[in-house]
């Protein structure tokens, strides 16, 4: 995988995530700043307005990144008025990694909390050992500095 390739879109990233704009910047400032682990964001990114309710929008932001070289999709409902059933609904239908599952039967889908997924998964592409490298370099870190979440509030 070229991580040169400027583009990443619905169709091409590989695996999904479940994310809010601030999981995410936590998310980022664990793996890529604490950790070092290869992360390259791409500023394009797009709100889909999937339907209304009581003439309300639904929207659903998707943002895109390298990770480990692999491109990633992350999203999360970003109107005022939120459905999780039609955001489930739209994703399945709009997102190709979800229509066909990795080759191990599962889903390449998965949320901010259950993150080492993603990880698992870019390891599984790449053949790199990444999850143990950089948590162990983590871990260490946070021993010393605090936890994403601590270092975010004392900003």
């Amino acid at each position: 995988m070229n991580i040169n390739n400027p583009l990443i879109d619905k169709d091409t990233a590989q695996f999904l995530i479940e994310a809010s704009s601030e999981e995410y910047s936590l998310l980022f400032n664990y793996w890529s700043e604490i950790c070092g682990f290869p992360w390259k964001e791409q500023s394009l990114g797009g709100v889909y307005t999937i339907g209304y309710l009581d003439n309300r929008p639904l929207c659903v932001t998707l943002t895109y990144a390298f990770l480990g070289g692999v491109p990633v999709a992350f999203y999360y409902g970003s109107s005022q008025l939120v459905d999780h059933e039609r955001i489930s609904q739209w994703i399945n239908k709009e997102i190709t990694c979800l229509k066909t599952p990795d080759s191990d039967g599962r889903r390449r889908h998965t949320n901010a909390t259950n993150f080492g997924h993603a990880i698992a998964y870019v390891e599984s592409i790449t053949q790199l050992s990444l999850l143990k490298r950089y948590h162990h370099d983590a871990a260490e870190y946070l021993a010393t500095h605090g936890t994403p979440r601590d270092l975010a509030h004392d900003a």
